[in-house]
């Protein structure tokens, strides 16, 4: 019974946990300047996940200052 209760509420929170997660990697793909379609880059095996990590780790673009 609590096991059933504690699969379920991970279940819950792992949805829920979806949007947000969404949002922030295409902010930070817009911060570092590639288009927000780059977010499916993961779907490729092995090397998507490994090039997405990479790219979520450079600097940010600054803007140009007017």
């Amino acid at each position: 019974m609590k096991l059933e209760l504690l699969a379920t509420l991970a279940f819950v929170y792992s949805i829920a946990q979806i949007f947000p997660s969404l949002s922030m990697n295409v902010r930070r793909l817009r911060d570092i300047g590639k288009h927000w379609l780059w977010i499916f880059l993961p779907l490729i095996p092995i090397i998507g996940v490994i090039w997405f990590i990479v790219l979520m780790c450079q600097p940010s673009r600054s803007a140009p200052s007017s």
